[in-house]
Order: C-alpha cells, then structure tokens, then sequence
C-alpha cells in the first residue's frame, strides 16, 4: 500500500510515532540490548533507562513510581484489573458497575465475570454521551466492588467527569478503575485529585510505538497477575520488560508534558475549521460530541439516509483514511454500542462517521477533504 499521498484522519485509532520519539528508541534495538533483568552492565544500562521512563510519567501523574507496570496495552492493563476483581479473595462483593458506553477490552472481561457469578449492571450515558455522577450513586449498593467509566470515549470524544465520580467511589469505599487510552497525556491528568484506583495507558495512541502500555495501581489496592513467570515489575506482570516500547511512551509523554497547551489549541482550531466547512458544504448531518465537553482530536458525525460504511469505502478510494466508529473490535461492522446507548436513532446511527484529527493534522488536508466529500456525500444517498 502507497500512503505518499494519502491522509490519515484516525488518530483515536492509532497515532503514527512521532520523529523524535522513534530517534530516541532506535539505539535500543541494536546498540543498547540485553535483558534488564540481569546483573551485568548491558543489563543494568537498560534497567536503569526503564526506571528512568517509569519516574517520568510518575511524576506527571503525581503519584509513585512503584504504582506503575509496564504492560503491552491498555487492554491488557483491563484485563488484568477485572480478571484480578475475579480472583481476589480479599474482594468479597459480586456487583460490579461499567459505563455503557466503555471500549470491548473492559465490556468483555465483564462479561465473563457476569458469566462467573458476578452481577455486572451498566451505568448509563444521557443524549450527549456524558455520565451522569447521581446516577451512578443511585446504583451503587452494598456489594459494589468495582466502578469503570472511561476517561474520554473512543468514538465521541466526550471527557466523562471522572474526578467527581473517584470522589463518589471514595467516599463509599469502592474501587475506581477509568481508562485512559484517548486521554494520557493529552489531557492533564492528577491522580491524587482525581481518586482513581487504576488506569490504563497505551503508548500508541500517543505517538509512541504500539505494544507498549501501562496500569497504575495505587498503592495497598487489590491487584493479581495476569501473567505468571520471572516475576517481573513487582511480581505483577511477568515478562521480560519491552525497553525500545517503554523509551517510545516515556519519550511520547515528554513531548505531550511540554506543548500540551499548542497540541489542544491546534486540535480545537481544526475542529472549528472543519465544522464550518461541514456547515457551509452539506445539509442533514449531526455531530454526536457533545459540545464543550470533549477531546477536539475526536469528532463523530451523523449523515442522514446514509450507509457509512460505502462513505468509509469510498473515502478510502480517494486517500483518506477514516472510520465508522471504533477501529479496536477487529473490522467490526455492528451498529455502535456507544451511539445506541446515548440514544441516537438507528438511522443517524448508520450514517455515523469518526473523523479524528492529531499532531500532523493541516487545515490543507482538510480542505483536500472538503473538495470530495459533499459530492461523495451525494452520491452515497443516491445508491440507497
């Protein structure tokens, strides 16, 4: 595939690593190797560099870094969560809360301790994609163990109010696991303020390499291994540590700390830019972001009387690389869980499209997308 003159607009699927990032992980392939776990130089060398990263992105956070474990994705860092909830004898509840609108590596872990026993209720969203803290406070009952709400939605961009739902959590002993994938980074994040007991973190939705990734737990909370063997990162997570991947989000995280403030205002100028362009170009289309409240990167859009996925197809003829909602649930062309549970109507729902903009975004490219896309518009509606 030629990508020379194609223009990318998914990057709430997965974000290219940025230059600078990938310089700093190149001598970790073949000038700096080893396994960190060992004792001699070549060892320690990369041992070192990993507790380097690992200081880094603690102190962004504002927490320790012995509350940090390298893991290989935010999927990963949930599944070990729920499978821990599972096993932990310590835990004694069976009721388990998740929003309605979280991404399949946290619905289907769920699932499986539904299958197990446990009683798994969804929280649910209002018309904007937003949870509501009250809701959540109505729900919860005397064998809550667990309360998962995603930090920013993958497909809508809303940013869920998670400081006062860790509060709530807080104040009822319950633990509060959020999922940061979409945020990290992008988004300032307090641990200490917000009140979240684990989050997940995957480096390539960041500019940084895929396969690389994190969960925080804070400490004295229950956490079990997924994976069992050398006893790596405390005991909880065994497997040889991804030194080149950790450098990459450590490395990613850096530049993010440092032009956090141009990164949003460049977002938000091209998502205005594109909405006024939509705005004057095409008739009978909604956005589904809620307004004021979410990340400017994500931006999904409802065509009436369209089949998104020939628009997604067509688009892709002409060089422009988007989506239909989340590009996470291998291919899949199922309506939207997330526009459903907002309550968005079946035939909005099948003209939805997810545009999402990033670091190497133009307001150009977005202009080469203005000249083919009412036309393209058009003619999908005509082949219904």
């Amino acid at each position: 595939m030629n990508n020379q003159n194609a223009i990318y607009f998914d990057y709430a699927a997965s974000t290219p690593v940025d230059p600078q990032v990938l310089k700093s992980m190149l001598p970790y392939f073949n000038k700096y190797y080893g396994n960190p776990g060992g004792t001699h130089s070549y060892s320690r060398h990369l041992a070192e560099q990993a507790e380097a990263c690992r200081t880094l992105i603690a102190k962004g956070l504002n927490i320790k870094p012995s509350e940090i474990i390298f893991m290989a994705s935010a999927t990963e860092a949930n599944n070990t969560i729920f499978n821990s909830i599972a096993r932990d004898k310590s835990i004694k509840g069976k009721h388990i809360l998740i929003s309605a609108i979280e991404h399949p590596s946290v619905t289907k872990p769920a699932e499986i301790l539904a299958d197990a026993g446990f009683k798994v209720e969804k929280i649910p969203v209002d018309s904007t994609g937003l949870v509501e803290p009250d809701k959540i406070e109505k729900q919860l009952r005397e064998d809550t163990v667990l309360v998962s709400v995603m930090h920013v939605n993958n497909e809508t961009g809303a940013i869920q109010p998670i400081d006062q739902i860790g509060r709530l959590c807080r104040q009822h002993g319950i633990l509060f696991h959020t999922d940061t994938a979409q945020s990290f980074g992008k988004i300032k994040i307090d641990l200490n303020r917000i009140n979240a007991d684990y989050i997940s973190i995957s480096s390539h939705k960041l500019y940084g390499p895929l396969g690389c990734g994190l969960l925080y737990c804070r400490t004295g909370k229950p956490l079990m291994p997924l994976l069992y063997g050398g006893g790596q990162e405390y005991g909880r997570r065994s497997s040889t540590l991804n030194v080149p991947g950790i450098i990459g989000l450590g490395a990613a995280f850096k530049i993010f700390e440092e032009n956090r403030e141009n990164e949003i205002n460049h977002l938000t100028s091209l998502k205005k830019y594109f909405m006024e362009k939509l705005s004057q170009t095409i008739a009978d289309w909604k956005i589904n972001s809620p307004e004021g409240r979410s990340f400017p990167g994500i931006i999904s859009i409802s065509f009436k009387n369209l089949n998104a996925e020939i628009l997604n197809m067509q688009l892709n003829k002409n060089g422009f690389a988007v989506s239909t909602g989340s590009a996470c649930s291998s291919g899949s062309m199922k309506p939207s869980s997330v526009l459903s549970a907002m309550g968005v109507a079946p035939e909005w729902i099948k003209g939805s499209i997810r545009f999402s903009f990033g670091r190497f975004t133009t307001i150009e490219q977005i202009d080469r997308l203005m000249q083919i896309l009412p036309d393209l518009v058009q003619k999908v509606k005509n082949t219904r």
